[in-house]
């Protein structure tokens, strides 16, 4: 395997009112050119629904070293590392046409059965995902220690937030943090964020959302009879 790359450029619908990239835009394209290597491995969406397995992403660690603005040229790139059990690490970068780093990630995927959502070993599809790391990888998202909530709402998931595997697409959750926690629309720069999703949020659940802050952190959970995600940003 290798590092796969391709060149874009930043979308009206990828950034916000202050024409600057979206966390969640950026998610976005990584999840794109993710499934694109895939794709071109062998272990895309046409293996996946053949076989009634697909990938999920339990972790998210994203740092913003400058967002890219509305109309500039960027390239992406994204490669993996041997997988950790079931836990398949895969990396990405925006960087500028000439090689400046904008956006680094990392992220773990697991490999479930579409009707049962439990993990499969990749070796029953000869999945091979292993490559040696190219010296840009950040650290893997860890575990988020939340503090005590200040603050909660109620959030009801609506039809526009589900995605292809019927549950709530993992880019949303960035999308609900900076509605709740208004901290973009003052004109302040996201600079890290880490996710974790525990469980599915299915159309028309109610979550609990409830944030703190901590530090310089900004801390969000989400709760229904079980616990879905925790989100950790920080901002300039």
């Amino acid at each position: 395997m290798s590092v796969f790359k391709k060149e874009i450029m930043i979308e009206s619908r990828d950034v916000s009112m202050s024409a600057k990239l979206r966390p969640s835009a950026f998610l976005q394209l990584f999840q794109e050119i993710a499934g694109d290597h895939s794709t071109s491995m062998g272990y895309g969406y046409e293996m996946t629904h053949a076989n009634h397995v697909m990938w999920i992403i339990v972790k998210n660690h994203v740092i913003f070293h400058e967002l890219p603005a509305y109309t500039d040229r960027v390239v992406l790139s994204t490669w993996v590392t041997d997988r950790r059990h079931l836990l398949f690490p895969r990396y990405c970068r925006m960087e500028t046409p000439d090689g400046r780093p904008l956006v680094d990630a990392a992220s773990y995927y697991v490999l479930v059965d579409y009707y049962t959502r439990q993990s499969v070993f990749p070796e029953q599809f000869d999945i091979q995902h292993s490559d040696a790391p190219t010296g840009n990888e950040i650290a893997l998202p860890g575990r988020i220690r939340l503090p005590e909530p200040t603050d909660s709402v109620p959030f009801t998931i609506p039809y526009s937030y589900i995605d292809l595997n019927r549950h709530m697409n993992n880019v949303k959750y960035v999308d609900l943090a900076e509605d709740v926690l208004g901290l973009s629309e003052t004109g302040r720069e996201i600079k890290e964020l880490t996710i974790e999703y525990v469980n599915e949020a299915k159309l028309g659940e109610t979550l609990t959302l409830s944030w703190a802050k901590k530090d310089d952190t900004w801390y969000l959970a989400g709760n229904t009879d079980k616990h879905i995600f925790n989100l950790q940003l920080r901002y300039d």
